[in-house]
């Protein structure tokens, strides 16, 4: 390839979009001889800038500042353009929104041979205002990582097929650092009690309020032994607010606040079930890397997650929103082991055939090389 190919992010944190893009990067550069740069819109260094450094991979925090009104869009545009016009690159890797309509709107007037929009949740901010749209317009190529995603393009924005490809994460779960024993000594959770985890950062679309409410009335149904809900990842909204719903619904120590954790694999295997409330998604790495570890999901019934586990978890999937069947599932697992179990393997062999990573890493760089070569696929 030897092509200078810039992979872009709104900001330098880390988040399953902000994982495979770094994952995709480094395969180019290994495999592929891609020439490698990162950047980040908003913000300053975070976990995606170390990550990128443990790599080699040069990664620069741009800097562009707030986005809250139409000129301070305009004027971090034409920073952005500036700062291409100087790094020239080939081709334009963009994840998340303002990324995505940055990078539409300015890789033609920066000399780039293409640009691939990837579209990683079922159009999660991406409304209808007229920079969006003419982005869109710009655009020749898009990947989407879920159904939903893809169909709010077509959709939404009349987005053709032909410059459209549906190409799910790839996960491989890293090695667990600490055993599950000692994942649950660190924690403090006894012997026999019950773990159900949840991995996302703790952000208003993720829904971990409808989660909370769920296990209110989980602990309500369950006896003698309570389970623990553990809720692992960065507090993207004020905390106190978390804290403040887990003290009203007399939560106490049966929920655990993990904050962001780099073993998630140990994590994963130190826990019973894993839950995932969010009312918008692509798929969720998290919910991939759990069926890996095969762990039965239950979850909220959106594309993104419906995409992840099929048909043989469309029936633990409830209404997003709706804490009361949330809890009915949860407990209905709880209650059969054996039904754990089985559905727990039927997701990893699922996470081995439909998300495997070699194929995600394979797909994406022959489409980004029919972008080189011919500005779109």
């Amino acid at each position: 390839m030897n092509k200078r190919i810039l992979f872009v992010f709104s900001r330098l944190e880390l988040g399953g979009a902000e994982r495979q893009g770094l994952l995709l990067a480094q395969h180019l550069r290994d495999h592929c001889g891609a020439k490698l740069q990162v950047a980040g819109l908003q913000g300053e260094p975070g976990e995606l800038s170390k990550l990128c450094d443990a790599a080699e991979i040069p990664c620069v925090p741009l800097r562009l500042g707030a986005m809250q009104t139409s000129i301070n869009c305009l004027l971090a545009l034409v920073k952005f353009v500036k700062w291409l016009r100087r790094e020239q690159p080939d081709l334009l890797v963009s994840y998340t929104r303002n990324a995505n309509v940055f990078s539409g709107l300015a890789w033609r007037v920066c000399g780039a041979r293409g640009v691939v929009w990837n579209q990683a949740d079922e159009g999660l901010n991406l409304d209808g205002e007229l920079a969006s749209r003419l982005s869109v317009f710009l655009t020749p190529s898009f990947i989407s990582n879920s159904s939903g995603g893809a169909a709010f393009l077509r959709d939404r924005y009349g987005v053709p097929a032909n410059k459209l490809r549906v190409i799910h994460n790839g996960i491989a779960l890293a090695p667990p650092v600490m055993t599950n024993l000692e994942w649950r000594k660190r924690i403090g959770i006894l012997d026999g009690e019950f773990a159900v985890c949840m991995v996302a950062n703790i952000s208003r679309f993720k829904d971990h309020d409808t989660l909370l409410k769920a296990w209110r009335q989980v602990l309500n149904r369950v006896a003698p032994v309570k389970p623990v809900l553990l809720m692992a990842g960065r507090c993207d909204r004020p905390k106190e607010e978390i804290i403040g719903l887990c003290n009203a619904l007399e939560l106490g120590d049966r929920v655990r606040l993990l904050g962001a954790v780099d073993d998630v694999s140990g994590l994963l295997a130190a826990s019973n079930m894993f839950v995932y409330s969010s009312r918008s998604e692509g798929v969720p790495n998290a919910v991939v890397e759990a069926m890996a570890a095969s762990l039965p999901v239950v979850g909220t019934d959106i594309p993104g997650i419906r995409d992840a586990v099929g048909d043989v978890g469309a029936r633990f999937l409830a209404t997003p929103g709706e804490p009361g069947e949330l809890a009915e599932i949860i407990v209905q697992l709880m209650g059969d082991s054996r039904l754990r179990l089985r559905y727990g393997e039927e997701l990893r062999i699922r996470a081995t055939e439909e998300f495997s990573l070699h194929r995600m890493l394979e797909r994406s760089a022959e489409s980004f090389a029919a972008v080189l070569e011919e500005g779109t696929w």
